[in-house]
This record gives C-alpha cells, sequence and structure tokens, in this order.
C-alpha cells in the first residue's frame, strides 16, 4: 500500500513537471493571431507594434531572416503566460540593406503575411 502512494506520488510529480515546462516553453505564435498596428522602416531600424488578437500570449521575443530583399520577422511567446501581455513593441536594427517588403511568418512556409508594405 505504502509502494502505490510512492509511486502515485512520483506519477503525478512527473507529470506536473511536465505540464510547467510545456507551458513555460517558447513557440512560435501564428501570424494570423497578430494584429500590426504600426510599421515605421528607416534606414537605421524596423519598428513593429501589435497586438495579440484573442490569444492569452506573453511576448517573449522576435526572430529575423532576410532574403533577397524581404524580411521575415518570428514572433515568440509563452503558452498560458500567468498575466497576458498582449502587446509587441520591437525595434529591429536594419542591418539588412533594402528592404523591399516584410512579413510575419510561423513554423510553415504558407504561414507569411505580408504586413509592409501595405496595397
Amino acid at each position: 500500500m505504502k509502494f502505490n502512494k510512492i509511486i502515485l506520488i512520483i506519477i503525478t510529480s512527473l507529470i506536473i513537471v511536465v505540464v510547467v515546462w510545456d507551458i513555460n516553453r517558447e513557440y512560435t505564435v501564428y501570424p494570423n493571431t497578430i494584429d500590426i498596428t504600426n510599421i515605421d522602416v528607416t534606414d537605421n531600424f524596423i519598428n513593429v507594434k501589435g497586438e495579440f488578437n484573442g490569444s492569452a500570449v506573453w511576448y517573449e521575443g522576435y526572430k529575423t531572416k532576410y532574403d533577397n530583399g524581404n524580411l521575415y520577422i518570428t514572433i515568440l511567446g509563452l503558452k498560458l503566460a500567468p498575466a497576458s501581455k498582449g502587446s509587441i513593441n520591437i525595434s529591429i536594427p536594419n542591418n539588412f540593406g533594402k528592404i523591399d517588403a516584410i512579413y510575419l511568418t510561423g513554423d510553415r512556409n504558407n504561414d507569411d503575411i505580408l504586413i509592409w508594405p501595405k496595397n
């Protein structure tokens, strides 16, 4: 009987550790859950402001990729964060040279959304 309680405590503890780890793991936010409110592109910086739309996401950071005049921005977040930090306000140093277009991107190629220039 005592052995069963010890096994139950160990299994429950492992489950809690896995759930907490998954909640606090950084992930790529889907571009269609982000509303971009302002983009300012200068020779020195690319400033992007936006909001998460309807998702409890904690903004964690961003990654960029530059390819032949196109800048791809991936927004990173945390799932089920302790409090919602639903706004994005990033300033990216413009070390890319000529920028023809800026895209929000996700994990898949077809996730790309053109955010600048707006037609």
